[in-house]
């Protein structure tokens, strides 16, 4: 029998955005129709991007 995946999600909310919890809400959404189970979710709030962290 095949293992379900699992995944955490993972989201930075960026100078206090409204619709970070939205974006999050969809995510999970996602997750989900492709048969992913959510174990966790990890959020931060930042004042801004650091572009160090981005290719």
């Amino acid at each position: 029998m095949e293992q379900k995946q699992k995944a955490i999600l993972v989201g930075a909310n960026f100078d206090g955005q409204q619709q970070f919890s939205d974006s999050m809400e969809e995510l999970f959404n996602l997750a989900d129709a492709c048969d992913i189970e959510v174990v966790g979710q990890i959020t931060q709030n930042l004042q801004r991007e650091n572009t160090a962290h981005y290719k």
